[in-house]
């Protein structure tokens, strides 16, 4: 017995710790009212859901045992049941108890998980617009029809159950009968069972009346798309007088059970019931099936095109995407002299050299310091203001790595590395003479362009344990020359451990005993938990869909983590569905799980970006933003729930300075417009101009190219802004097709226009993959990747491929790092650079630029017919020894220098770099002159070669 109770006592605890942690953290954050609002939600759908379908069972295990027979027919039946029945006559109350106990428990259980459906219904408020074939509000699809779906699946199941329930029980007692002799059914089973059915039958016909809007939300696969949603030529035509004409057909056979209460025969409610399944078959199956294929197969298009045209507008609007600017494009540009556009580059577009998703190994060689700091493995893009100018910057915080510290103990574990430290950022147009990134704001603590601002990182994408701060335990808080520096956290952040049932109920909920009698726990101690920005905004706003990149800012002297936040619904008429985790994916996703969408099997038919939250890197302070100031979304649940998201005007203006448009939600709008471009519904059904994102060329993942942050300028804009850009390529091809740009700079009045630049299908103008390919095949650019690699030992990693509208054309620039050769990071060692058929591969973006616009006074000629693979055929190298010499020199410099590099001979390793300067500037003179057998000449001048020869450098590699 004491081990009874006291394992009853250890499971009730449990379940306290649980709530009672929960209750704290939300306290502790600001955000009870959301706690208690889901709480008092999901308690009140138990109790009452569970009390109606225990009342509904029990009332009719009730009933059918008060109109048992009195006497039962002597039969082996019921000479078999009496024994059954003498069996459970001393425990008739409790096991009726138990039985309503259980289905009121499973159905209280199954209804509070419905507290999103039934808060939306209770707070909906109407979109304004209304579907085009029933003409009801939106909100009725959005916020109500789930809801009287959910009544509808409750009734259905009550019904069920309160008839299997009956007839078990009239069996028992003689109600029914199957092998006794005379009537199969008392009189009384026959009525009761009869309404029962009769209920159901009914609940059938509000089906059918419900599935009649449910048309306008139905997906089905159509060949114009896999997910098309809304109705259809034989939905609306054969499915939807269909579901009415069973509709009718249901209310009178449930009429006709109900009135066995008076004639005592099932025979007319049967009859009725098999022709309701019958018409079922006929009515809702075959005669759709025949307009579908006599009606609509022989002439689909004009058929279709009036329902076709409706989701066409439908899921636009849904998406964001009706507003999308698309502008015819050449493609090519028409500028003979390309020496004039030189200038332009740098009006239209500041060109990111520096690749967020490569170069955070580099962060972390230079920028670490100690190593129990790390970086994200893919840093951030973000804009900040130098000398009055805004700069594209990219940006990472050194957050805590448990995985570096000098040893691991519970102590050091969560209570002495607590916290990262200071933020790192580098232009992201420039780096240094050495291929590193020009950092604005380094060092540790950090210092630089961004002033003085709170440096400690309580809260981090890296930060996943918990921290118990403030108390006796001191803290690391950085190490410089003079040793290791403490420290006590200062905020209210956390929850307070002085409580004793505080820590125990801790102990439990994080199954570490050491929380209740630790002496390292004190007065002021407090529980950090919950540390990831993505974790804390999911919790605080359980209704969002979160973003998958959150980024750092520093904001008013404080680090803030920036989180983009969704209101979505699947239940918007017409609109094509797509599911998030499909639409988001590309090749950082694929490697990388924390750039994920939050909620990745959510179908969805309507998005909005409408919320934008911090997150206080020190505090951990939650605040949301209302962004989308029209979403009805939005304005729903923020009914329900009162004073958690601030207004839009409560921005501020250093906060709004790096406010930006959201990955996430350009990647799902790109995705639907591959196929919703397209504004006629003939060239929609058609599939001519389905368009598809290109997979990444610079990597093998086989997955999307992700868009990439860039201030640039399209063709009608009058100045760079900072957008959010990707391209386009036809169905099942790999040419260009077209290149999307978003504003993604909040507080402009173009933020989030869309603009598409559309290539006509009669001119060829190469994508991303064929650019690759391009840059691949020149001959000159393999032999410098060959040198660069140094015989296998270094590895070659290409950057973001970037394109830019230029004069008609599209400017293609791609950074090319090394990684290897005894250094452990990437470092910036050329650009590649394609123009018009021009290609050129420098040591700088600039020098790059000068040669393919031919600023230099060395252009590249754009390739002759026939040659295949786009580029210049350059002169066989084998033909000139000179040349051939002065290369073979060169590389055996390299391989010398990376052997002095290894070993640490700094001395060695200049000789060998000034040899292999001196060995490229022998090729290249040699190259530029005709050669001892006659076989053509150069194009003269520096790096002529048609894709740019190797030019002596003073970098570490000399390339």
């Amino acid at each position: 017995m004491t081990l009874g109770v006291l394992a009853v006592l250890g499971m009730a605890f449990t379940m306290f710790a649980g709530f009672w942690t929960d209750w704290l953290w939300y306290r502790s954050v600001g955000y009870s009212s959301v706690f208690t609002t889901t709480l008092w939600t999901k308690i009140g759908l138990f109790f009452v859901f569970g009390l109606l379908m225990a009342l509904a069972v029990g009332f009719n295990i009730w009933l059918a045992h008060r109109l048992r027979p009195p006497l039962s027919a002597m039969s082996m039946e019921q000479q078999s049941l009496d024994r059954y029945r003498m069996g459970i006559a001393p425990y008739k109350k409790w096991l009726l108890l138990a039985i309503t106990a259980l289905v009121g428990l499973i159905a209280g259980a199954s209804a509070s998980s419905q507290w999103r459906t039934w808060l939306m219904w209770v707070n909906g408020v109407p979109f304004g617009e209304k579907d085009p074939q029933f003409h009801l509000d939106v909100g009725f699809y959005a916020f109500d029809l789930p809801w009287y779906r959910f009544l509808l699946g409750f009734g259905f199941a009550a019904a069920i159950l309160s008839v299997i329930a009956a007839a078990l029980t009239h069996y028992l007692y003689g109600g029914l009968r199957i092998t006794s002799p005379g009537a199969r059914a008392t009189a009384a089973a026959t009525g009761h069972l009869s309404v029962l059915i009769g209920i159901f039958v009914a609940l059938k016909a509000v089906a059918y009346w419900l599935d009649r809007y449910g048309l306008a939300v139905k997906s089905s696969d159509f060949k114009a798309t896999d997910n098309w949603t809304g109705l259809r030529y034989v939905d609306a035509n054969a499915y939807l007088p269909a579901k009415t004409i069973l509709f009718c057909i249901a209310v009178i056979c449930a009429l006709l059970f109900f009135a066995t209460l008076w004639r005592r025969t099932w025979q007319l409610p049967v009859i009725g019931f098999g022709l309701m399944v019958l018409s079922a078959i006929l009515i809702g199956g075959l005669y759709p099936a025949i307009v579908q294929k006599f009606q609509v197969q022989p002439n689909e298009q004009a058929k279709e095109a009036p329902y076709v045209e409706k989701n066409l507008k439908a899921t636009r609007d849904a998406y964001g995407i009706d507003g999308t600017q698309v502008t015819e494009y050449p493609g090519t540009s028409k500028t003979e002299d390309k020496t004039k556009l030189r200038d332009d580059v740098d009006t239209t577009a500041s060109i990111r050299i520096l690749d967020p998703n490569i170069v955070s190994p580099t962060f972390q060689q230079l920028q670490q310091i100690r190593n129990y700091y790390a970086f994200p493995t893919n840093l951030d893009v973000d804009r900040y203001s130098k000398d009055g100018k805004d700069q594209d910057t990219v940006i990472g915080l050194r957050e805590i790595n448990l995985n570096g510290i000098p040893k691991r103990n519970w102590i050091n574990d969560h209570f002495r590395y607590t916290h990262g430290y200071g933020v790192v950022a580098a232009e992201g147009t420039n780096a240094d003479s050495q291929g590193r990134p020009d950092f604005t704001e380094s060092d540790l603590p950090s210092k630089g362009d961004l002033g003085t601002y709170e440096q400690r990182v309580y809260y981090g994408e890296k930060t996943t344990m918990y921290s118990i701060v403030g108390g006796p335990q001191k803290e690391i808080d950085y190490s410089d020359d003079n040793g290791e520096k403490t420290y006590s956290y200062k905020a209210d952040s956390g929850v307070s451990l002085s409580n004793p049932v505080n820590r125990a109920a801790y102990a439990v909920a994080f199954g570490e005993p050491q929380i209740l009698y630790s002496g390292a726990i004190g007065d002021g101690s407090r529980i950090l938990y919950n540390r990831t920005p993505k974790e804390r905004v999911e919790a605080v706003a359980p209704w969002l869909t979160i973003d998958g990149d959150a980024y750092p800012a520093v904001v008013d002297g404080r680090i803030q983590w920036i989180v983009d936040a969704y209101t979505t619904t699947n239940g918007y008429p017409y609109s094509s569905r797509t599911t998030l985790g499909d639409t988001t994916a590309d090749s950082l996703t694929a490697t990388n799980d924390n750039r994920a969408v939050v909620a990745q099997q959510n179908q969805v038919n309507y998005i909005r970006n409408s919320v934008k939250a911090t997150v206080d890197a020190y505090t951990g302070e939650v605040k949301l933003f209302q962004w989308d100031t029209k979403d009805p979304v939005l304005k729903t649940w923020m009914k329900a729930f009162p004073d958690t998201v601030k207004s839009k005007s409560e921005i501020s203006k250093s906060l709004m300075a790096h406010l930006r448009y959201p990955q996430d939600l350009f990647k799902v709008q790109r995705e639907l417009l591959t196929r919703y471009h397209v504004k006629d519904a003939t060239t929609f059904l058609s599939g001519s101009e389905v368009w598809q994102v290109p997979d990444d060329p610079t990597n093998k993942s086989g997955s999307a190219t992700p868009p990439y942050y860039l201030s640039m300028k399209m063709p009608d804009q009058a100045a760079q802004a900072f957008s959010l850009t990707t391209t386009f390529t036809p169905n099942g091809r790999d040419n260009l097709s077209a290149f999307m740009a978003v504003d993604a700079e909040a507080g402009t009045p173009d933020y989030g226009k869309i603009r598409v630049l559309k290539l006509p299908t009669n001119t060829t103008v190469n994508g991303p993959s064929q650019v690759q390919s391009q840059f691949n095949s020149e001959q000159d650019i393999a032999e410098t990747i060959r040198l660069l690699k140094g015989g296998g030992d270094s590895d070659i990693e290409y950057g973001n491929l970037l394109a830019v509208p230029l004069d008609g054309g599209l400017l293609y620039v791609e950074p090319v790092y090394v990684r290897g050769g005894g250094l452990k990071y990437p470092l910036l060692r050329k650009v590649l650079v394609t123009y018009g058929g021009a290609i050129a591969f420098e040591d700088t973006l600039d020098e790059a630029l000068n040669k393919v616009f031919g600023a230099d006074g060395a252009t590249t000629q754009p390739p002759d017919e026939g040659d295949e693979d786009g580029g210049t055929k350059p002169p066989p190298t084998s033909d000139n020894p000179t040349v051939q010499e002065a290369l073979d020199d060169a590389q055996k410099a390299f391989e010398a220098g990376q052997d002095a590099l290894k070993k640490g001979d700094w001395e060695a390793y200049g000789k060998a770099q000034k040899d292999l300067e001196d060995a490229l500037r022998r090729a290249e003179d040699a190259q530029s002159q005709p050669d001892k057998t006659g076989g053509g000449t150069g194009n003269g001048g520096a790096g002529a070669s048609p894709s740019g020869s190797p030019k002596p450098s003073s970098s570490p590699t000399g390339t």
